[in-house]
């Protein structure tokens, strides 16, 4: 275990700048801030890690970094204090790269979303999740609501300040329940949107909602 009670709030727990890397089988957990950040590079393999109990989402990716797998890891419990509206199970989002790849992986119980792809700063890459579960989510750990900024989305595929950027999310064989809002999002993301073989069910907002027009060429099925 990799327990990061002792940082100052706002300190990340581990920031991974290289490529090539394999971190297998680590808990990580009381980051200041997120529990871990791929923040450059790419072709990691990050495999039965669990992220709970830090202070914003608990494996972020950004910085362009690309074609990282994210194979059978936890993240659940992260909240972030005072506002509870950015920490998310796992936040693929902001200035991410492409082509990063989420296989056997849940979130619970984040304080913000499930799976995150709000863009700024990047645009017209794909997220791929397969076989992943998310419920819970809006929510503290003790399960009161910490209040609306609090999102509590299961996938929420995209989205972005200026409502223009593209996120392509393929989601395959994947389940969204009891969260606080919907179970699969596309917020305003105007990318490519493919949910194949899913199920939301008991989701507070709706299971699935995709009802915006996507820039000419893309397409959501």
């Amino acid at each position: 275990m990799l327990d990061f009670s002792g940082t100052a709030f706002c300190k990340r727990g581990l920031d991974l700048t290289g490529s090539y890397w394999i971190i297998k089988g680590l808990h990580i957990t009381l980051a200041g801030d997120n529990g871990m950040i791929i923040k450059t590079g790419g072709n990691n393999l990050i495999e039965n890690c669990s992220f709970y109990r830090n202070k914003d989402s608990g494996l972020q990716i950004g910085g362009g970094s690309h074609d990282n797998r994210i194979i059978n890891c936890d993240s659940y419990f992260n909240a972030d204090p005072s506002d509870y509206g950015d920490a998310d199970g796992f936040a693929c989002k902001l200035d991410v790269g492409t082509n990063n790849y989420f296989y056997g992986c849940r979130a619970w119980v984040n304080v913000d979303d499930g799976w995150d792809g709000y863009l700024r700063g990047a645009e017209n890459m794909t997220t791929i999740v397969e076989n992943c579960w998310t419920w819970g989510n809006g929510y503290l750990e003790d399960g009161t609501d910490p209040g609306a900024k609090a999102n509590g989305n299961g996938f929420k595929m995209g989205g972005s300040d200026e409502k223009t950027l593209k996120h392509n999310f393929i989601i395959k064989n994947s389940l969204a329940f009891y969260n606080k809002a919907k179970g699969f999002d596309q917020n305003n993301n105007m990318g490519s949107m493919q949910v194949y073989n899913c199920t939301g069910l008991f989701n507070e907002g709706n299971d699935f909602s995709i009802p915006g027009i996507l820039a000419q060429g893309e397409t959501a099925e």
